[in-house]
């Protein structure tokens, strides 16, 4: 582990998550205009304030870029790095999320609709293979199914490079402005410690789960990224022009994710 004052990282390069209350920024809501068919539209998302861990250190939703690297878990367990190639939605106006507090103190807004994981009840899994290799022994579930008592994964504290089973111990409704969804090359990350998709349950009447939004509907999307990552390199681009013109929306969900929306309400 790396030692700087005031912050630990661990061998992975990212910094050590500190407990959420300790880190979720205070400031004043400016006045938002917020339109009332908006509030009813089906997102998937984190509010502003959410925490994630990237290589540069932890950055606020609202902070967070096309191209970074952010913290993830794989199916071993093992807190690994994915690219966050799109937003998935993105806008500014106040919206109802889950909350929901953690016997490890974390502390998790996410929006009813959004999928997270749950480790599968009855598991005879153990704090130390929560997940295991495969997906026996975990589903990925809506925010507002989940109840107190329920198992999800969280990051470790120290050292930031394990995961560990963690009960819920309160789930409410709470307001909050934002709604930010990035998607990782992985389809998975770690928001406010707390191992979620990055997707929803927009597709085909809610009977596709993660693991076919990742592999199937979202490959297109991920095949795009890849070619305008590839375009931005050959312009030199820093700034990720291309990809943030074409997978970056304003103050709406991205037009895959629109078009995806279209098909749903036909099938």
């Amino acid at each position: 582990m790396q030692q700087f004052t005031g912050t630990t990282l661990s061998s992975n390069g990212f910094q050590v998550l500190p407990e959420t209350e300790n880190y979720i920024a205070r400031f004043s809501e400016k006045a938002v205009t917020v339109n009332p068919i908006e509030l009813q539209t089906e997102v998937g998302c984190f509010p502003r304030e959410a925490m994630i861990a990237t290589a540069d250190g932890f950055k606020r939703m609202d902070e967070l870029r096309i191209g970074d690297t952010v913290a993830d878990v794989d199916a071993t367990g093992r807190v690994t790095q994915t690219k966050v190639y799109a937003w998935l939605r993105l806008d500014r106006v106040q919206h109802e999320f889950v909350h929901i507090r953690t016997e490890s103190g974390r502390s998790l807004r996410l929006t009813p609709n959004h999928l997270i994981f749950r480790q599968l009840r009855g598991s005879t899994a153990t704090s130390h293979g929560c997940m295991g290799a495969s997906a026996t022994e975990h589903e990925a579930v809506l925010a507002s199914e989940l109840n107190v008592g329920d198992t999800v994964f969280s990051a470790t504290a120290e050292p930031f490079s394990s995961y560990e089973c963690d009960n819920v111990t309160s789930v409410k409704n709470v307001q909050a402005f934002g709604a930010y969804a990035p998607a990782t090359m992985s389809g998975t990350l770690l928001v406010d410690g707390v191992h979620v998709s990055c997707y929803t349950s927009y597709w085909l009447k809610d009977t596709i789960g993660h693991y076919f939004i990742h592999r199937v509907i979202m490959a297109p999307l991920r095949a795009l990224a890849h070619a305008l990552s590839f375009a931005d390199r050959l312009l030199d681009d820093d700034h990720n022009t291309m990809q943030e013109r074409f997978l970056k929306p304003d103050e709406r969900a991205l037009w895959f994710v629109d078009m995806w929306k279209v098909f749903r309400s036909k099938v």
